[in-house]
C-alpha cells in the first residue's frame, strides 16, 4: 500500500519554504534590511605568534529570499589597548556578507555566513593592508517581531606578511 502525503503535509513544506524572517514580521516594503551589532572575543593565529584579542562585529543584510540574506559586514578587533589606541595592535576586516539559514523556526534561525573582502592591521609603526580576506561564520538567531539575538562563532582568514586565522565566538542583537 502506498501513503501519499495529505494536505496537512503539504502545508508543513509550504510553511517552511516560505518562512517569514521574525524581525522583518511588520515590515512591508522588501528587501527588509537587519543590522547586527555583537561583542567578540577572538584569537588571532599566525605562523609567528599567537594572541588573544576583544572586539566588535557589526553588519547589515537584506532579506532578499526566504532564508537568504546578502550584506555587508565589518569585525574590529583590538589587543587591549583601548585607553592608548595609538600604542596598540588594530585589525579591522570590512566584508561583503552572503548569509544562508537551513534551519528555520517561528522564533528562531541558524545561520550560515560566508564572506570576502579586505583587512587592514595598524600597529604604532606600521599599517597593513590585504586582499583578499575571507571567513565562514554559523549562528544562532532568537527573534521575535523586530528584535532578536544572536551568537556566532566563526572563522576569518587573511594574509598580512603571514597567514592569520582568527577563530572568534560572540553574543550580541539583531534589529
Amino acid at each position: 500500500m502506498v501513503v501519499f502525503p495529505g494536505p496537512a503535509s503539504a502545508q508543513r513544506r509550504r510553511r517552511l519554504r516560505e518562512d517569514p524572517d521574525p524581525i522583518c514580521e511588520n515590515v512591508r516594503e522588501y528587501p527588509c534590511t537587519k543590522w547586527r551589532i555583537a561583542a567578540l572575543g577572538s584569537g588571532v593565529i599566525s605562523t609567528d605568534d599567537v594572541s588573544a584579542e576583544a572586539g566588535v562585529k557589526a553588519g547589515v543584510s537584506w532579506v532578499v529570499a526566504p532564508r537568504m540574506e546578502v550584506g555587508a559586514g565589518m569585525l574590529m578587533l583590538s589587543d587591549g589597548h583601548w585607553d592608548e589606541w595609538d600604542q596598540g595592535s588594530h585589525l579591522g576586516l570590512v566584508e561583503a556578507v552572503f548569509r544562508v539559514a537551513p534551519v528555520a523556526g517561528p522564533h528562531g534561525r541558524i545561520f550560515l555566513e560566508f564572506s570576502l573582502g579586505f583587512a587592514a592591521r595598524e600597529e604604532p609603526d606600521v599599517s597593513l593592508f590585504s586582499f583578499p580576506a575571507g571567513g565562514v561564520a554559523a549562528s544562532v538567531e532568537l527573534a521575535v517581531p523586530n528584535v532578536g539575538v544572536f551568537v556566532t562563532a566563526g572563522l576569518s582568514m587573511l594574509r598580512i606578511e603571514r597567514l592569520t586565522a582568527l577563530p572568534h565566538v560572540g553574543a550580541g542583537v539583531v534589529f
